[in-house]
């Protein structure tokens, strides 16, 4: 019984290659091949548009370059422990208005004091935890 899911998909395409007798190399000149070119912003480096800080936590906003010019908006929420790591997560919105009321904003962007919303900011509550929080809009 293999409980190993790493190990197991490792096995698994190891078999697969020599199955159809395809080298690693001549897979991944096939996949490139596939999924076409891609054009990279020239400006790829993510701009820091916001900086709040709060009792435990700060939150930062972001805007990542992506392609043909988008812009994606991205919320980073940080204890305030002072640390090397921490453990992450992407905090997803769900309906509403979007990332702004998961991390603790009204849909005008003023700060919401009270846990109004379908998402009651959750991503301030795992923050709060001490997970690291990254929200994309």
């Amino acid at each position: 019984m293999i409980t190993n899911l790493d190990s197991f998909m490792d096995s698994f395409y190891e078999e697969e290659v020599k199955a159809k007798q395809l080298n690693p190399q001549a897979l991944k000149g096939k996949l490139q091949q596939l999924l076409g070119q891609f054009s990279f912003p020239e400006m790829n480096k993510p701009i820091k548009v916001e900086v709040k800080e709060f009792q435990t936590y700060r939150r930062e906003r972001f805007l990542i370059p992506s392609f043909m010019g988008l812009m994606i908006p991205l919320y980073v929420l940080t204890p305030n422990r002072v640390q090397t790591k921490y453990a992450s997560v992407i905090a997803l919105h769900g309906h509403g208005y979007g990332c702004k009321e998961i991390v603790g904003l009204r849909e005008d962007g003023s700060q919401d004091l009270e846990l109004s919303g379908i998402h009651r900011h959750f991503a301030v509550e795992l923050v709060n935890k001490g997970l690291k929080v990254f929200a994309p809009d």
